[in-house]
């Protein structure tokens, strides 16, 4: 007999430990957004354009890339070996 109170008061403190858990959990208010790091330098929410470069295919923001006669390039040395070959 005093076993099964033992086990009864073990099972009622794991109950109301379980329902204190779930309240507080409810609680607490959800996480806010993250913003993402590269438009948090620009400070605006707009997707940035990517361009393909004419000589390798790497695509790159539109803002770092180098502009050529043949296109748009990821480095100044793609430009110069494009154009330089042309």
């Amino acid at each position: 007999m005093k076993f099964l109170l033992i086990v009864f008061i073990f099972a009622f403190l794991i109950m109301f430990w379980r329902k204190r858990q779930a309240e507080e959990a409810a609680a607490e208010p959800p996480p806010a957004p993250k913003a993402r790091p590269g438009n948090a330098q620009r400070g605006t929410e707009d997707p940035l354009m990517m361009v393909a470069c004419a000589r390798c295919g790497t695509h790159v923001p539109q803002n770092d890339a180098v502009r050529g006669h043949a296109g748009s390039y990821c480095s100044a040395a793609h430009r110069s070996a494009s154009e330089s070959a042309a």
